[in-house]
Protein backbone atom coordinates (compact mmCIF):
# COMPACT_ATOMS: atom_id res chain seq x y z
CA UNK A 1 0.00 0.00 0.00
CA UNK A 2 2.65 2.24 0.78
CA UNK A 3 4.37 2.52 -2.45
CA UNK A 4 1.00 2.79 -4.43
CA UNK A 5 0.32 5.68 -2.15
CA UNK A 6 3.45 7.18 -3.04
CA UNK A 7 3.36 6.66 -6.54
CA UNK A 8 -0.60 8.27 -6.35
CA UNK A 9 0.72 11.57 -4.40
CA UNK A 10 2.73 11.97 -7.65
CA UNK A 11 -0.19 10.64 -10.08
CA UNK A 12 -3.34 10.76 -8.56
CA UNK A 13 -5.65 9.14 -11.47
CA UNK A 14 -2.88 6.30 -11.72
CA UNK A 15 -5.65 3.14 -12.63
CA UNK A 16 -2.95 1.12 -11.55
CA UNK A 17 -1.78 2.51 -8.10
CA UNK A 18 -5.31 2.92 -7.37
CA UNK A 19 -6.44 -0.78 -7.84
CA UNK A 20 -3.05 -2.48 -6.37
CA UNK A 21 -4.24 0.29 -3.06
CA UNK A 22 -7.68 -1.00 -3.30
CA UNK A 23 -7.18 -4.65 -3.68
CA UNK A 24 -4.45 -4.55 -0.79
CA UNK A 25 -6.59 -2.44 1.50
CA UNK A 26 -9.43 -5.14 0.93
CA UNK A 27 -7.58 -8.16 1.71
CA UNK A 28 -5.88 -6.33 4.65
CA UNK A 29 -9.28 -5.40 6.11
CA UNK A 30 -10.40 -9.35 5.81
CA UNK A 31 -7.23 -10.32 7.69
CA UNK A 32 -7.66 -7.73 10.60
CA UNK A 33 -11.07 -8.45 11.20
CA UNK A 34 -10.97 -12.15 11.27
CA UNK A 35 -8.21 -11.27 13.81
CA UNK A 36 -11.32 -9.10 15.50
CA UNK A 37 -9.39 -5.86 14.97
CA UNK A 38 -12.82 -4.13 14.19
CA UNK A 39 -11.37 -0.53 13.88
CA UNK A 40 -8.13 -1.13 11.97
CA UNK A 41 -10.48 -3.39 9.87
CA UNK A 42 -12.82 -0.05 9.13
CA UNK A 43 -10.12 2.08 8.40
CA UNK A 44 -8.89 0.07 5.61
CA UNK A 45 -12.27 -0.98 3.95
CA UNK A 46 -13.16 2.67 3.98
CA UNK A 47 -9.51 3.07 2.11
CA UNK A 48 -10.37 0.61 -0.16
CA UNK A 49 -13.95 2.10 -0.85
CA UNK A 50 -12.67 5.37 -1.69
CA UNK A 51 -10.26 3.78 -3.61
CA UNK A 52 -12.73 1.95 -5.65
CA UNK A 53 -14.84 4.86 -6.12
CA UNK A 54 -12.04 6.84 -7.97
CA UNK A 55 -11.52 4.25 -10.30
CA UNK A 56 -14.89 4.65 -11.24
CA UNK A 57 -14.88 8.00 -11.57
CA UNK A 58 -11.89 7.28 -13.89
CA UNK A 59 -14.07 4.35 -15.52
CA UNK A 60 -17.47 4.11 -14.88
CA UNK A 61 -17.64 1.07 -17.14
CA UNK A 62 -16.00 -1.13 -15.15
CA UNK A 63 -17.96 -3.46 -14.25
CA UNK A 64 -15.36 -5.44 -11.95
CA UNK A 65 -14.91 -2.15 -10.14
CA UNK A 66 -18.88 -1.79 -9.57
CA UNK A 67 -18.92 -5.08 -8.28
CA UNK A 68 -15.45 -4.81 -5.86
CA UNK A 69 -17.40 -1.36 -4.46
CA UNK A 70 -20.19 -2.71 -3.66
CA UNK A 71 -18.30 -5.66 -1.50
CA UNK A 72 -16.01 -3.16 0.14
CA UNK A 73 -19.13 -1.07 0.97
CA UNK A 74 -20.62 -3.87 2.67
CA UNK A 75 -18.04 -4.56 4.83
CA UNK A 76 -17.43 -1.05 5.98
CA UNK A 77 -21.02 -1.64 6.83
CA UNK A 78 -20.03 -5.38 8.92
CA UNK A 79 -17.30 -2.93 10.71
CA UNK A 80 -19.48 0.21 10.94
CA UNK A 81 -22.54 -2.57 12.86
CA UNK A 82 -20.10 -4.54 15.12
CA UNK A 83 -18.75 -0.95 16.54
CA UNK A 84 -22.37 -0.11 17.44
CA UNK A 85 -22.80 2.10 14.26
CA UNK A 86 -26.54 1.10 13.22
CA UNK A 87 -26.67 4.18 11.15
CA UNK A 88 -23.90 4.04 9.38
CA UNK A 89 -24.40 0.46 8.86
CA UNK A 90 -27.82 0.75 7.17
CA UNK A 91 -26.17 4.30 4.72
CA UNK A 92 -23.47 1.72 3.75
CA UNK A 93 -25.51 -1.82 3.03
CA UNK A 94 -28.39 0.64 1.07
CA UNK A 95 -25.28 2.66 -1.22
CA UNK A 96 -24.02 -0.71 -1.87
CA UNK A 97 -27.96 -2.02 -3.38
CA UNK A 98 -28.49 1.61 -5.13
CA UNK A 99 -25.16 0.33 -7.03
CA UNK A 100 -27.64 -1.90 -9.11
CA UNK A 101 -28.92 1.20 -11.41
CA UNK A 102 -25.03 1.89 -12.28
CA UNK A 103 -24.14 -1.68 -13.73
CA UNK A 104 -25.22 -3.90 -16.24
CA UNK A 105 -27.04 -7.22 -16.00
CA UNK A 106 -23.88 -9.21 -15.00
CA UNK A 107 -24.84 -12.16 -12.94
CA UNK A 108 -21.64 -11.99 -10.22
CA UNK A 109 -22.50 -8.00 -9.75
CA UNK A 110 -26.16 -9.64 -8.54
CA UNK A 111 -24.41 -12.46 -6.12
CA UNK A 112 -22.60 -9.02 -4.32
CA UNK A 113 -25.52 -6.89 -4.56
CA UNK A 114 -28.21 -9.66 -3.32
CA UNK A 115 -25.70 -10.33 -0.55
CA UNK A 116 -26.91 -6.00 0.59
CA UNK A 117 -30.48 -6.79 -0.02
CA UNK A 118 -29.96 -9.73 2.80
CA UNK A 119 -28.21 -7.93 5.50
CA UNK A 120 -30.63 -5.00 5.10
CA UNK A 121 -33.14 -7.25 5.59
CA UNK A 122 -31.54 -8.66 8.61
CA UNK A 123 -30.83 -4.99 10.35
CA UNK A 124 -34.04 -3.23 9.38
CA UNK A 125 -36.07 -6.18 10.44
CA UNK A 126 -33.95 -6.23 13.99
CA UNK A 127 -35.16 -2.32 14.41
CA UNK A 128 -38.40 -3.23 13.93
CA UNK A 129 -38.29 -1.53 10.57
CA UNK A 130 -41.17 -4.38 9.28
CA UNK A 131 -42.12 -3.03 5.83
CA UNK A 132 -38.61 -1.45 4.98
CA UNK A 133 -37.43 -5.15 5.85
CA UNK A 134 -39.88 -6.49 3.56
CA UNK A 135 -38.51 -4.65 0.79
CA UNK A 136 -35.43 -5.55 1.15
CA UNK A 137 -36.35 -9.18 0.86
CA UNK A 138 -38.20 -8.85 -2.17
CA UNK A 139 -34.82 -7.56 -3.46
CA UNK A 140 -32.58 -9.95 -2.13
CA UNK A 141 -34.77 -12.89 -3.87
CA UNK A 142 -35.25 -10.95 -7.27
CA UNK A 143 -31.47 -10.69 -7.52
CA UNK A 144 -30.95 -13.95 -6.53
CA UNK A 145 -33.21 -14.68 -9.22
CA UNK A 146 -31.15 -13.07 -11.91
CA UNK A 147 -27.63 -14.20 -10.48
CA UNK A 148 -28.66 -17.91 -10.70
CA UNK A 149 -31.12 -17.17 -14.02
CA UNK A 150 -27.63 -18.75 -16.41
CA UNK A 151 -26.80 -21.60 -14.65
CA UNK A 152 -26.93 -25.00 -15.61
CA UNK A 153 -30.21 -26.61 -13.82
CA UNK A 154 -27.87 -29.34 -12.29
CA UNK A 155 -24.63 -27.11 -11.27
CA UNK A 156 -23.55 -26.68 -7.83
CA UNK A 157 -24.36 -23.12 -8.17
CA UNK A 158 -27.71 -23.23 -8.96
CA UNK A 159 -28.62 -25.09 -5.53
CA UNK A 160 -26.24 -23.18 -3.55
CA UNK A 161 -26.41 -19.79 -4.26
CA UNK A 162 -29.80 -20.00 -3.40
CA UNK A 163 -29.40 -20.98 -0.04
CA UNK A 164 -26.21 -19.16 0.95
CA UNK A 165 -27.39 -15.60 -0.51
CA UNK A 166 -31.01 -16.03 0.53
CA UNK A 167 -31.17 -17.58 4.34
CA UNK A 168 -27.06 -17.35 5.39
CA UNK A 169 -24.98 -14.53 3.88
CA UNK A 170 -21.40 -14.67 5.06
CA UNK A 171 -20.55 -17.93 7.48
CA UNK A 172 -19.49 -15.10 10.73
CA UNK A 173 -22.75 -13.09 10.33
CA UNK A 174 -24.81 -15.37 12.68
CA UNK A 175 -27.89 -15.91 12.79
CA UNK A 176 -31.14 -13.99 11.50
CA UNK A 177 -29.51 -12.87 7.62
CA UNK A 178 -32.06 -12.62 5.32
CA UNK A 179 -35.26 -15.10 5.01
CA UNK A 180 -35.07 -15.86 8.69
CA UNK A 181 -34.92 -12.01 9.34
CA UNK A 182 -38.40 -11.18 9.54
CA UNK A 183 -39.59 -14.25 11.78
CA UNK A 184 -36.50 -14.54 14.15
CA UNK A 185 -37.40 -10.44 15.03
CA UNK A 186 -40.87 -11.21 14.89
CA UNK A 187 -40.23 -14.23 18.05
CA UNK A 188 -41.44 -17.32 15.46
CA UNK A 189 -39.55 -19.53 16.12
CA UNK A 190 -41.67 -21.94 14.83
CA UNK A 191 -41.29 -20.74 11.15
CA UNK A 192 -37.57 -20.15 12.08
CA UNK A 193 -37.43 -23.99 12.78
CA UNK A 194 -39.20 -25.28 9.83
CA UNK A 195 -37.11 -22.55 7.54
CA UNK A 196 -34.32 -23.83 8.52
CA UNK A 197 -35.30 -27.57 8.42
CA UNK A 198 -36.20 -27.37 4.63
CA UNK A 199 -32.92 -25.34 3.83
CA UNK A 200 -30.76 -27.83 5.79
CA UNK A 201 -32.98 -30.67 3.42
CA UNK A 202 -32.06 -28.95 0.27
CA UNK A 203 -28.32 -28.39 0.84
CA UNK A 204 -27.76 -32.40 2.22
CA UNK A 205 -29.06 -32.97 -1.25
CA UNK A 206 -26.96 -30.81 -3.29
CA UNK A 207 -23.91 -33.02 -5.09
CA UNK A 208 -20.09 -31.26 -4.32
CA UNK A 209 -18.01 -32.18 -7.50
CA UNK A 210 -14.83 -30.45 -5.74
CA UNK A 211 -13.88 -30.23 -2.13
CA UNK A 212 -13.78 -26.25 -2.02
CA UNK A 213 -17.44 -26.78 -3.41
CA UNK A 214 -17.95 -29.20 -0.14
CA UNK A 215 -16.72 -26.96 2.26
CA UNK A 216 -18.76 -23.94 1.22
CA UNK A 217 -21.76 -26.61 1.64
CA UNK A 218 -20.91 -27.29 4.89
CA UNK A 219 -20.12 -23.90 6.10
CA UNK A 220 -23.62 -22.82 5.44
CA UNK A 221 -25.17 -26.35 6.21
CA UNK A 222 -24.08 -26.08 9.69
CA UNK A 223 -25.19 -22.69 10.28
CA UNK A 224 -28.75 -24.33 8.90
CA UNK A 225 -28.62 -26.98 11.92
CA UNK A 226 -27.74 -24.67 14.31
CA UNK A 227 -30.18 -22.17 13.88
CA UNK A 228 -33.08 -25.26 13.72
CA UNK A 229 -31.27 -25.79 17.07
CA UNK A 230 -31.79 -22.60 18.77
CA UNK A 231 -35.21 -22.03 16.99
CA UNK A 232 -35.98 -25.07 19.02
CA UNK A 233 -34.61 -24.23 22.51
CA UNK A 234 -36.61 -21.23 22.04
CA UNK A 235 -39.34 -23.23 21.96
CA UNK A 236 -38.55 -25.50 24.74
CA UNK A 237 -38.12 -28.19 22.74
CA UNK A 238 -34.83 -29.50 23.98
CA UNK A 239 -34.82 -32.83 22.59
CA UNK A 240 -35.22 -31.68 18.90
CA UNK A 241 -32.69 -28.89 19.97
CA UNK A 242 -30.33 -31.80 20.93
CA UNK A 243 -30.76 -33.68 17.52
CA UNK A 244 -30.03 -30.72 15.18
CA UNK A 245 -27.25 -28.87 17.23
CA UNK A 246 -25.41 -33.07 17.15
CA UNK A 247 -25.70 -32.90 13.49
CA UNK A 248 -24.16 -29.35 13.49
CA UNK A 249 -21.50 -30.21 15.86
CA UNK A 250 -20.72 -32.97 13.70
CA UNK A 251 -20.42 -31.17 10.22
CA UNK A 252 -18.45 -28.42 12.17
CA UNK A 253 -15.61 -30.87 12.31
CA UNK A 254 -14.90 -31.11 8.59
CA UNK A 255 -14.55 -26.79 9.26
CA UNK A 256 -11.49 -25.97 9.41
CA UNK A 257 -11.14 -23.09 12.10
CA UNK A 258 -8.29 -20.86 11.24
CA UNK A 259 -9.09 -17.14 12.66
CA UNK A 260 -10.19 -15.59 16.04
CA UNK A 261 -13.81 -14.52 14.35
CA UNK A 262 -13.99 -18.37 13.37
CA UNK A 263 -12.82 -19.38 16.57
CA UNK A 264 -15.78 -16.88 18.04
CA UNK A 265 -18.21 -18.87 15.78
CA UNK A 266 -17.23 -22.29 17.09
CA UNK A 267 -17.38 -20.97 20.49
CA UNK A 268 -21.30 -19.48 19.75
CA UNK A 269 -21.95 -22.70 18.62
CA UNK A 270 -20.53 -24.87 21.91
CA UNK A 271 -22.58 -22.53 24.07
CA UNK A 272 -26.33 -23.60 22.47
CA UNK A 273 -24.77 -27.08 23.03
CA UNK A 274 -23.75 -26.49 26.75
CA UNK A 275 -27.31 -24.74 27.12
CA UNK A 276 -29.23 -27.85 25.80
CA UNK A 277 -27.16 -30.54 27.43
CA UNK A 278 -28.03 -28.30 30.94
CA UNK A 279 -31.59 -28.36 29.92
CA UNK A 280 -31.73 -31.87 29.38
CA UNK A 281 -29.85 -32.26 32.94
CA UNK A 282 -26.87 -33.41 31.29
CA UNK A 283 -24.73 -31.28 33.65
CA UNK A 284 -21.38 -32.41 33.10
CA UNK A 285 -21.79 -32.66 29.75
CA UNK A 286 -22.68 -29.31 29.58
CA UNK A 287 -19.98 -27.92 31.94
CA UNK A 288 -17.54 -30.08 29.33
CA UNK A 289 -18.60 -28.38 26.35
CA UNK A 290 -18.55 -24.76 27.88
CA UNK A 291 -14.98 -25.34 29.76
CA UNK A 292 -12.98 -24.51 26.67
CA UNK A 293 -15.43 -21.42 25.15
CA UNK A 294 -14.42 -20.07 28.22
CA UNK A 295 -10.97 -19.97 28.15
CA UNK A 296 -10.68 -18.51 25.09
CA UNK A 297 -13.26 -15.86 26.02
CA UNK A 298 -10.90 -15.29 29.44
CA UNK A 299 -7.65 -14.82 26.88
CA UNK A 300 -9.73 -12.55 24.31
CA UNK A 301 -10.56 -10.64 27.45
CA UNK A 302 -7.42 -10.28 28.88
CA UNK A 303 -5.19 -9.47 25.64
CA UNK A 304 -7.42 -7.93 23.16
CA UNK A 305 -9.52 -4.76 24.73
CA UNK A 306 -9.61 -3.37 21.34
CA UNK A 307 -11.85 -6.38 19.37
CA UNK A 308 -15.05 -6.50 19.17
CA UNK A 309 -17.68 -9.05 18.96
CA UNK A 310 -20.01 -9.09 16.22
CA UNK A 311 -19.99 -10.38 12.06
CA UNK A 312 -17.21 -9.86 9.99
CA UNK A 313 -17.06 -10.60 6.00
CA UNK A 314 -15.49 -13.38 4.21
CA UNK A 315 -13.61 -12.76 1.13
CA UNK A 316 -13.44 -16.36 0.32
CA UNK A 317 -16.92 -16.73 -0.69
CA UNK A 318 -18.72 -14.53 -3.48
CA UNK A 319 -17.60 -10.98 -3.07
CA UNK A 320 -14.51 -8.96 -4.37
CA UNK A 321 -12.88 -9.71 -7.97
CA UNK A 322 -9.55 -8.92 -9.04
CA UNK A 323 -9.41 -6.58 -12.16
CA UNK A 324 -8.46 -8.37 -15.48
Amino acid sequence: MKVAGQVLEKRPGHMSALRARALIADSLSATEGFDLHTRKALALAEQGARDWEAILKLDPSNQIAWNNLVNARLTVGFWSLSLGNLREAQEQWRAALDVERNVKEAAFIRVVLSLAAGYITLLEADLGNRQAAEAALAANRRLIDMAIRGLPPESFGRSYLPEFLGYYGYPTTGLGYGAYALPLAAGDYATVRKEARASARRLEQIKSPTPQQELDKNRVLEIAYRTAAEASYRLKDYAAADVDIKRALEIRKAIPTRTLAEERDVGDQLMLAAMIAARLERYAEAQRIIEPVLKTMRILANTCSSRVRFMSPRSSLPGRMRPS
